[in-house]
C-alpha cells in the first residue's frame, strides 16, 4: 500500500522537474542575447490565445508593434516550449527566405495535405525538399523582366477599379 508521504514526495518531485525543465527552456533567447517576450511556464507566449482573448495573428501583431522592441530587428517568442523568432527587419527577412533558407527550413505552422492541398503546397507551409522544388519553378515567373512586363497590366487593372 502506498502511503500519502510517498504520493506527496512523487508529486513534489514531478512538479520540481517540470519547473526546472521549463525554466531551462525559457532562457533560450536570454542565452543568445535576443530581446524576447517574457513567457508563462508551460504555455509560452500563447496564454491569451489559449484563453481566447485574442487570435494568434493578432498576438503576433501586438508583439511586432510593441514599443519595447521598436529598434530590434528580431524578437524571440515561445510557442509553448518551443522558441521561435519574429523577424521585424525586411532586409533580414529577404536574406532568410532567399539565401539562408536551409538554416530556417523548419516552421511552426503546418497544413494537412489531405484536407487542404492548395495551402499545403504553398511556400509558407511546405518544407524542404518540396520547398526548393516549388521555388525553382516559381523563380522565373518573378524575375525583374517579368515584373516590369506585368507592371503596365497591373496599372491598367488598378485604373479600372
Amino acid at each position: 500500500m502506498v502511503d500519502s508521504t510517498t504520493v506527496l514526495l512523487v508529486f513534489v518531485t514531478l512538479l520540481t522537474a517540470v519547473f526546472i525543465w521549463s525554466r531551462r527552456t525559457y532562457v533560450y533567447w536570454q542565452r543568445r542575447r535576443v530581446k524576447f517576450v517574457q513567457p508563462v511556464h508551460l504555455l509560452g507566449n500563447l496564454k491569451d490565445v489559449l484563453w481566447l482573448r485574442t487570435s494568434f495573428p493578432l498576438l503576433l501583431r501586438d508583439y511586432y508593434f510593441d514599443p519595447l522592441f521598436k529598434d530590434e530587428p528580431v524578437v524571440g517568442i515561445y510557442l509553448f516550449h518551443q522558441p521561435a523568432l519574429l523577424i521585424r527587419d525586411l532586409n533580414l527577412l529577404g536574406t532568410i527566405l532567399v539565401e539562408d533558407f536551409v538554416s530556417f527550413s523548419t516552421r511552426f505552422s503546418k497544413c494537412d495535405k489531405r484536407v487542404d492541398k492548395l495551402a499545403a503546397n504553398s511556400l509558407f507551409f511546405v518544407r524542404n525538399p518540396e520547398w526548393r522544388e516549388i521555388r525553382t519553378r516559381l523563380s522565373p515567373v518573378f524575375s525583374s523582366g517579368k515584373i516590369k512586363q506585368m507592371f503596365a497590366l497591373m496599372e491598367e487593372v488598378l485604373s479600372l477599379v
